[in-house]
């Protein structure tokens, strides 16, 4: 029993409707967590409450309905509403169905009673009972329903119609609404329930009659903040999410709450696939045509259950279609802070044959930093006869701590950036002797700091995606959850500035590469003089010369330094392949897949969830730098140690062959590979070269150093203004040359001609020239060999300006590969990732991403291969007809 304050019997009746009503706005609109409750767990005394879903004791002579859904008075008797109590009908009378009224019938009609309850005797889907309150009295009648609507299987009501079975014309439910909305005012439970899902039906409209009443009473009813809705919780993976689902019928009958299957699925698909819905973390989508086949209208109110403490929170409801009252969309945006939250929603409902059901349906679940889980499910409801319809189930999470760590580590690495290539500028200029408002050194600063920005993005991207890898699927608890939406789509937009970066980058090496000075110095010397024609007596004796010095040893070497120009450390072919082995193969494909959880296998019956973006990056990357750690492991520890190294076999091959190597990559800056032979002489025989290689395995002749008792024969230049003024004087009558060529002939091209006399002399001239400033014989031009410091090496400029004499800077690390393909692993292999990546986000195709990935890598060989061979022609001053 309820206890009520004295009062006016008329105060006690509305004391307790207001209690009703207060209670089942609690239920409604706070939206504050309840005890889990069923019918079946209320003790024998109790009956269960749809108010607000919990047990409540019936009154003194009172007992549970067999459902436990209400309690029923002795028979023949009624409740009394305002004072909870039975009270006995007159002898005329019978007991109402629901127990609330005693009933005469009107008409001459006959009245039925079946154990003390009365009974309408006409039993159609046209007639219902009609009460009419005459002061304290009640009596009811069976009169026909209005068009529009149909008796209920209680015949309490009409009804809108839900098939087309009804000779209805278009339902409005106004009628109906009133009606539920005025029983509901009564204190009748079920008509409270079928006002709210008429406002439900008519989309929660504020000119609704049930709406109206609802908000009249409870205020608010659409609240418009998730405050109230936040779950300390935790969920763990690999199990089923806690979601429990509560019917009613239309006509407010309550009809169960259970676990959440597949209720709340208008597609049809195998168990298997569809229980991957409720799987925690799993991110879930399914499109279909609808079919309407075995299903019912309900209305349904989705909960969240906190298992631990056993209590549910309603999951609030986003209606897209939602118009406040002055008929704005305010749920069609992105601002949650505007959104308009309900409680009770429909899958599909047919009224006057138009059919509107759930388009599109969205169950959504937001972590935030403090660790509170706010689950929200959207629904946008479709009029047209276009049945489409879409569910799925998101996970999200604020990153705005993470993403503020990230874009300030950016900041400061892209400052340090700007940093490094300004200093890097700075040697630059050392090196050119330019001035810094020179175009060119405006494009080598540009790319120079493409290259540290793509540096930069690229490990950024690549550290965040793999620590979002690792923890996401490490995790056995879920708190951790990937980017979707906007933040997936900044990390694609972050991945194609690294590779348009890289790109440019790319473009500026070849081209520069391409377009370096280069000259290999012959140390050979003549044996004997050459053999000339007898003079006869008619013509003047001819001088003896010095035999010709064979340029094949020239040509093998430089044809050997154009095979150089592409090699790489590591087989990009081969990389590819063996990514796509683990990708695709293997299956490692898999764990980018949206779940929180690792296979390496897929089921044809098992649901595919969508890829990460973020998580297939993150692969990418991680299979390109662990496969190609391995292959580089492999070529330094084994390879390069015991088969073959090809920078030292070229500058072994320097030496046997008595060439050294020139390399100029700006004005004054360059490399220097010593190849004079310590035997004097390369020309010889077959036994002899083997003799003399004999000697230097058992150390009885010089060291190959540029300095006595020295190996080192690579060295970096810092050259002085003189030594290049000298270079440029040299093939001035070159440049002379081919500058009229151009103007008198410009589709003639010399070097498929052959090399004009101009060539040949500054070729001898160069050589002569080279060989002199080498063995400083040219006291204009001397130099200095000393080491770089470490400063100097870490930075990769020079602090030393060389103004009287040049640098040699002793290098042992081969630096001259760096205007070699061989030189710029680092920069190619990033290009091969990021033009992977790109692809494979556009297309999420591994197989298509390594066919462009090995297209580009093809293309850029072969355009540095024919560019850096005309240059190698062009300014090592040999007829190209020489190279292979």
């Amino acid at each position: 029993m309820i206890a009520y304050p004295s009062a006016s019997p008329l105060y006690r009746r509305t004391y307790l409707c207001l209690w009703f009503l207060c209670a089942l706005c609690v239920h409604w609109s706070d939206m504050v967590p309840i005890p889990y409750r069923t019918p079946d767990t209320c003790d024998a005394n109790e009956y269960f409450r749809t108010t607000n879903l919990s047990c409540a004791l019936c009154g003194a002579t009172q007992t549970p309905r067999s459902d436990r859904l209400a309690c029923t008075c002795p028979r023949g008797h009624h409740l009394v509403y305002s004072t909870g109590l039975c009270e006995k009908c007159s002898e005329q009378q019978v007991t109402s169905e629901d127990g609330l009224y005693c009933i005469t019938c009107l008409l001459n009609q006959s009245c039925t009673d079946t154990e003390g309850l009365a009974s309408c005797s006409i039993k159609s889907n046209r007639y219902v009972y009609v009460d009419q309150f005459d002061g304290p009295n009640v009596m009811r009648s069976c009169q026909q329903c209005p068009p529009g609507t149909w008796a209920d299987s209680s015949q309490h009501w009409c009804v809108p119609c839900i098939t087309d079975n009804c000779n209805a014309v278009a339902c409005t439910s106004v009628a109906c609404s009133t009606i539920a909305a005025q029983l509901c005012s009564k204190g009748n439970i079920t008509a409270c329930h079928l006002a709210i899902n008429l406002c439900a039906l008519n989309g929660y409209s504020a000119s609704d009659p049930s709406c109206k009443l609802l908000s009249s009473i409870y205020g608010d009813i659409i609240p418009n903040s998730l405050d109230n809705t936040h779950i300390m919780t935790t969920l763990s993976t690999k199990t089923n999410l806690p979601l429990v689902i509560l019917m009613y019928s239309l006509d407010g009958s309550y009809l169960g709450l259970k676990n959440l299957t597949d209720d709340i699925l208008l597609c049809k698909d195998l168990p298997s696939r569809t229980s991957s819905a409720w799987s925690v973390g799993t991110i879930y989508s399914i499109e279909c045509s609808l079919s309407f086949d075995g299903y019912t209208l309900q209305f349904l109110e989705l909960y969240f259950h906190e298992q631990a403490s056993n209590t549910l929170y309603p999951v609030p409801v986003v209606i897209t279609n939602y118009k406040d009252m002055l008929g704005s969309l305010v749920n069609e945006g992105s601002d949650s802070s505007k959104w308009q939250y309900v409680r009770r929603f429909y899958l599909w409902a047919s009224v006057s044959s138009t059919f509107i059901y759930a388009q599109t349906m969205q169950l959504s679940f937001t972590f935030t930093a403090d660790g509170k889980l706010y689950p929200y499910l959207r629904i946008a409801y479709n009029s047209t006869n276009y049945l489409k319809t879409s569910f799925s189930v998101l996970y999200t999470q604020d990153n705005n701590n993470f993403n503020i760590g990230l874009a300030v580590t950016a900041a400061i690495l892209f400052g340090l950036s700007i940093v490094y290539s300004g200093i890097l500028t700075n040697g630059y200029l050392r090196r050119t002797g330019r001035n810094f408002c020179e175009v060119p050194t405006f494009v080598y600063y540009g790319a120079e700091l493409c290259s540290s920005a793509s540096t930069v993005l690229f490990i950024l991207l690549l550290t965040s995606s793999a620590l979002w890898l690792i923890i996401y699927k490490a995790q056995t608890t879920l708190f951790f959850v990937l980017p979707l939406g906007s933040q997936e789509l900044a990390l694609k937009i972050l991945i194609g500035v690294a590779f348009f970066c890289r790109l440019l980058h790319v473009v500026y090496v070849v081209v520069h590469q391409c377009s370096m000075d280069i000259f290999f110095i012959d140390w050979e010397r003549p044996k004997g003089t050459a053999i000339l024609p007898e003079a006869t007596s008619t013509t003047t004796p001819t001088p003896a010369t010095a035999a010709p010095v064979s340029i094949w040893r020239t040509l093998f070497v430089a044809n050997e330094w154009n095979e150089l120009q592409t090699v790489r450390k590591i087989n990009p072919i081969l990389l590819l392949v063996t990514v796509l082995l683990f990708l695709k193969v293997i299956g490692f494909e898999y764990l980018a897949e949206h779940e929180p959880y690792s296979h390496v296998t897929q089921s044809p019956d098992r649901y595919s969830p969508p890829y990460s973006s973020t998580l297939r990056f993150s692969l990418t990357a991680l299979h390109f730098i662990i496969i190609a750690a391995v292959m580089r492991i492999y070529m330094l520890v084994i390879h390069e140690r015991y088969i073959r190294h090809k920078i030292k076999d070229f500058i072994d091959l320097c030496s046997v062959s008595n060439i050294s190597v020139l390399v100029l990559c700006s004005k004054l800056y360059g490399f220097y590979i010593h190849g004079r032979s310590v035997h004097g002489h390369a020309e010889t025989a077959m036994r002899e070269m083997l003799h003399n290689l004999h000697k230097e395995e058992e150390d009885l002749c010089g060291r190959r150093g540029l300095v006595t008792d020295s190996d080192i024969q690579t060295f970096e230049l810092g050259l002085s203004i003189q030594f290049r003024t000298l270079y440029d004087n040299i093939l001035y009558p070159l440049m002379a040359e081919k500058a009229a060529q151009n103007r008198t002939d410009a589709n003639r091209s010399r070097g498929s001609d052959g090399v004009s006399e101009v060539s040949l002399k500054a070729h001898e001239n160069m050589n002569q020239f080279l060989s002199l400033f080498i063995e400083r014989n040219l006291a204009e031009v001397d130099y200095v060999i000393k080491d770089k410091s470490f400063i100097e090496k870490l930075l990769g400029i020079e602090f030393s300006n060389p103004v009287d004499r040049s640098f040699l800077y002793n290098d042992t690390s081969f630096s001259f590969d760096s205007m070699l393909f061989y030189g710029k692993e680092w920069m190619l292999l990033q290009l091969d990732i990021l033009v992977f990546a790109v692809v494979d986000l556009v297309a999420q195709d591994y197989i298509l991403a390594a066919i462009v990935t090995c297209a580009i890598s093809l293309v850029t060989k072969q355009v540095r291969n024919s560019a850096g061979s005309r240059n190698l022609s062009q300014k090592a001053l040999i007829d190209n007809r020489f190279l292979l």
